[in-house]
C-alpha cells in the first residue's frame, strides 16, 4: 500500500504522541515486541558510576547496531533487564550479529552505551563494565535543503532520535550517553532512501552539548588550538588572530573535497562560522593553506577547538567563502598582507585596502614558502611595487616577514617606503638587513644623521647570516616610546642597540612607493625567498609575535588535528 503524505504526518504524529504519553522524550522512545529462535547466546555484564560502585534498577535493552528507532521492527522483552543490587545483568539472545547495549534509569538522569557487542550462536559474551554518567546533548543546525515535515535525526543502535515536525532552524538529539563513539543520520520517514550519514565517530562531554552546523556536510574535523608549553608556549590571550591551518595527506583527504575546496567550512566550538581565506589549494599535489579568523585564542590552554567541515552532499550551498579582507581585517589592525605565491604579474594584497602591486625584474618567480608559495628575488632589479599607499602618518606599526637568504654579508631592503641612506624629512620608514647580516628598522622625518630629533634606528642583537633557514622577522615600531620598539627574529625578541627618540619623530608621509625587495630609488636589492609579509598599524605584542611563529613555522606548534 502507498503511503500518502497526508497519513505519514499523521503516523509521525502519533509517534511523537505517544512518547509523550509516557512521558519521555522523543530522543528516548524505545520500542517493544517479541521473536525467538531454537538456540541462545547470553550477554552478561555490569554497571557503576564513575567510582566503580555497582548501579542498581538500571534498565538494559540490546538493540542491533543498525536500529533505527523510528523505523526499525520492534525490539524483543527478551533483549532487556535490569541491574540487581551488584549491577550485574544478563539477557539471553537468538541473534547473531553486532549490537549496543544502551542503559538508562527510571529515577536518575544517568546514561550509557556500550557499542560494538558482537554475539555468536551459543557463545557467552562478557561485556565490560558500563559507566553511568550525566548525559549530554547535540544540536543540529537543519540545512536548506532537509524535508521540514518528515525529515529527523538519529543515532543507530540506540533509542535516540529528534524529529523535524515542520521546525527550522536547528533540533536536538538529548540524553546522548557521555563518551560513547557514536554516528549521526539524517532520514526522511516514508521514503525509499537510505539514511544519509552526518557525522562519524563523535563524543559528547556530560552536561554539554555539542554543535553540528553543517549537517549535510559528509566529514568534521576538530582541531584543538594548543598554547601550552606541549604546544605553542604561549602565556597570554592573543585577540582577532589569523590562524594558519596547512592541509597535507597525513591530516587530510583531498578526495573527499571539492577540487578547489569550495565545500570547506569552519566553525567554533558552539557552531559559529569562522571567517576563512583559501591562500592555496592543490588536489593534484595533495596540500592546501588556509588562514581562519579566531576572535580569541586562549593562552596557555589546550581545550579551545574549532571544528572544520569539508564533502557536502549534493544539493548543498558550495560556493567558496574564501574571504581574505573578513580574515585580515582592519580591525585587528591590518593594512596589507602579501601572500606571495602569485603567478601572474600582480602582487595580490589579501585586506580589503586591495593594496595590490606589480612584480618588476624576474618576478613573478614563485618558489616553495615557508607557507605555501614564495617569490625567488634575485638580487638584481626583482621587487614589487605597490605605488603610493602606506604613508603611516602618526600610526604605531608592526610589520613582519619570512625570508630565506640568498646572499649575506650585504645591505638588503626587506620592505619599507623610502629611499634608504640618511634620515630626512621624506625620508618614511625601512625595514632592512642593514649593515650586512643585521636587522635594521629606522623611522624618520627629519634630522641628518641617526640619533638626531625626528629620527629613530633599532638594531638586532644577533645576525642573520645563514642562506639554509627561514626566518620570521618582525619590526614593532611604538610612536610612545623608544623602550617599547621591538624586533623579533623567530618569536624572539632580539632588541639590540638604538638611536635616536622615537618620541621626536614625526608623522611618516611621502609620495615613495611601498616596495618589497628594494629601496625606493633601486638601491639595496633583495637576495633570497620571501614569504607572508604584513603591514599592521598596531603594536603587536610578544604573545602574538610568539604565536604567529610558532603556528606558521614549518611544524606548527599550535594546531592539532583530532
Amino acid at each position: 500500500m502507498r503511503l500518502t503524505k497526508t497519513l505519514l504526518s499523521l503516523l509521525f504524529g502519533c509517534l511523537l504522541l505517544a512518547a509523550a504519553a509516557v512521558g519521555i522524550s522523543c530522543s528516548s522512545l524505545v520500542a517493544t515486541g517479541g521473536g525467538g529462535t531454537e538456540w541462545e547466546a547470553k550477554i552478561v555484564g555490569r554497571v557503576t558510576d564513575s567510582l566503580g560502585v555497582p548501579l542498581a534498577d538500571a534498565r538494559v535493552i540490546l538493540l542491533p547496531s543498525r536500529f533505527n528507532p523510528v523505523t526499525s521492527p520492534a525490539i524483543s522483552d527478551s533483549f532487556r533487564d535490569t541491574t540487581n543490587e551488584a549491577g550485574n545483568y544478563s539477557i539471553s539472545v537468538a541473534q547473531e550479529g553486532s549490537f549496543s547495549l544502551e542503559i538508562a534509569f527510571a529515577d536518575k538522569p544517568y546514561r550509557s552505551l556500550v557499542t560494538g557487542v558482537t554475539i555468536s550462536k551459543g557463545d557467552t559474551t562478557i561485556v565490560h563494565d558500563a559507566v553511568a554518567r550525566l548525559p549530554g546533548r547535540i544540536r543540529i543546525t537543519i540545512p536548506q535543503n532537509s524535508d521540514s515535515a518528515h525529515g529527523y535525526y538519529y543515532i543507530p543502535g540506540t533509542s535516540i532520535f529528534s524529529v523535524f515536525a515542520g521546525h527550522t532552524g536547528t533540533v536536538v538529539l538529548d540524553s546522548v550517553p557521555a563518551g560513547a563513539n557514536v554516528s549521526v543520520y539524517y532520514a526522511v520517514l516514508g521514503s525509499s532512501a537510505n539514511p544519509q550519514l552526518v557525522r562519524d565517530s563523535i563524543t559528547v562531554t556530560s552536561g554539554a552539548t555539542l554543535n553540528i552546523a553543517y549537517a549535510s556536510w559528509k566529514f568534521s574535523k576538530k582541531l584543538i588550538l594548543n598554547t601550552t608549553a606541549t604546544g605553542a608556549g604561549v602565556a597570554g590571550t592573543v585577540a582577532d588572530f589569523p590562524v594558519l591551518v596547512r592541509l597535507f595527506p597525513g591530516n587530510f583527504d583531498f578526495s573527499a573535497a571539492r577540487s578547489g575546496g569550495e565545500d570547506v567550512r569552519f566553525t567554533k566550538s558552539d557552531g559559529t562560522p569562522l571567517p576563512y581565506d583559501i591562500e592555496t589549494w592543490d588536489s593534484a599535489n595533495s596540500a592546501a593553506v588556509v588562514w581562519v579568523k579566531i576572535d580569541t585564542v586562549y593562552g596557555n590552554n589546550a581545550t579551545q577547538t574549532i571544528m572544520m567541515y569539508w564533502g557536502a552532499s549534493t544539493g548543498s550551498a558550495t560556493a567558496s567563502l574564501s574571504d581574505g579582507a573578513a580574515v585580515f581585517t582592519a580591525g585587528a589592525g591590518f593594512q596589507g598582507v602579501w601572500h606571495l605565491g602569485d603567478r601572474t604579474s600582480t602582487a595580490i594584497d589579501a585586506t580589503v585596502n586591495n593594496y595590490s602591486g606589480t612584480y618588476s625584474g624576474n618576478l613573478p618567480n614563485r618558489a616553495a614558502g615557508a607557507i605555501g608559495g614564495s617569490q625567488s628575488f634575485d638580487g638584481a632589479g626583482d621587487f614589487a611595487d605597490m605605488g603610493n599607499v602606506l604613508n603611516v602618518g602618526s600610526n604605531s606599526f608592526s610589520i613582519s616577514a619570512w625570508v630565506k637568504r640568498g646572499n649575506v654579508s650585504t645591505t638588503q631592503a626587506v620592505a619599507g617606503k623610502s629611499m634608504g641612506g640618511g634620515p630626512s624629512a621624506p625620508y618614511g620608514f625601512s625595514f632592512a638587513f642593514y649593515p650586512s647580516d643585521t636587522l635594521n628598522i629606522a623611522v624618520a622625518s627629519g634630522g641628518a644623521v641617526f640619533g638626531d630629533s625626528g629620527s629613530f634606528q633599532l638594531k638586532s642583537s644577533v645576525a642573520i647570516d645563514d642562506t639554509t633557514t627561514w626566518h620570521h622577522i618582525v619590526a614593532v615600531v611604538d610612536k610612545s616610546n623608544s623602550s617599547n620598539c621591538k624586533l623579533f627574529i623567530d618569536g624572539i625578541d632580539r632588541s639590540g642597540s638604538a638611536r635616536g627618540d622615537i618620541a621626536t619623530v614625526g608623522a611618516l608621509s611621502n609620495t615613495l612607493p611601498f616596495r618589497l625587495g628594494e629601496a625606493a630609488n633601486g638601491d639595496f636589492p633583495f637576495a633570497g625567498l620571501m614569504d607572508e609579509v604584513e603591514m599592521a598599524y598596531t603594536v603587536r605584542s610578544a604573545d602574538w609575535i610568539k604565536l604567529e611563529y610558532m603556528n606558521q613555522k614549518a611544524v606548527d606548534a599550535l594546531v592539532e588535528f583530532k
